[in-house]
C-alpha cells in the first residue's frame, strides 16, 4: 500500500514546499507534482493498492487511474476519507479499475466501518464485480 500523508518527512526542500503547497495553498503546480510522484510510484515499484488517492495532496485522478490499471494497481475507496469520491469515480469509470474499500480505522471502534465507501459506491454506481474485497 502507498499514500500521501501530511504526517510523511519531506526528504528535500522542493518536497517541503510541495508539502506546505498541499495543506495551505493547493496550487495546481502541486497537482502536478502530487500525479506526477503518484505516477512514478506505481511505475517503479511493485504497490498493491494507491490509498485515498487524492485526499491529501490533488491529483490528475484519470492520470492516476490510468497507469493504476496499466500497472495492476487498486485504487482505495475509503470510509476515512472524502476521496476517491463518487465525482471521481464516475470521471474514471471507463478506465474500470480495480478497487479496495477500507476503513483507515485510527480507533478500535472504526476498524471494519466501510459505511462512507459503500455509499460512495452507490452513489457512483460502480460495478461491484470491480472491488476485490467485498462480496454480496
Amino acid at each position: 500500500m502507498a499514500g500521501y500523508h501530511f504526517g510523511s518527512k519531506p526528504t528535500n526542500l522542493k518536497g517541503l514546499l510541495n508539502h506546505a503547497n498541499n495543506y495551505i495553498f493547493k496550487t495546481n503546480k502541486s497537482k502536478e507534482y502530487n500525479t506526477l510522484a503518484t505516477i512514478n510510484a506505481m511505475k517503479n515499484n511493485d504497490i498493491f493498492v494507491i490509498t485515498h488517492p487524492g485526499d491529501k495532496g490533488d491529483v490528475y485522478i484519470e492520470e492516476i487511474a490510468k497507469v493504476a490499471k496499466e500497472t495492476n494497481t487498486r485504487l482505495e475507496i475509503n470510509s476515512s476519507h472524502k476521496f476517491l469520491n463518487a465525482e471521481q469515480l464516475k470521471k474514471i469509470e471507463h478506465i474500470e479499475n480495480t478497487f479496495i474499500v477500507g476503513s483507515d480505522a485510527h480507533i478500535p471502534q472504526n476498524v471494519g466501518n466501510f459505511d462512507l465507501a459503500l455509499n460512495t459506491i452507490k452513489e457512483a454506481k460502480i460495478g461491484l464485480s470491480l472491488i476485490e474485497n467485498i462480496k454480496f
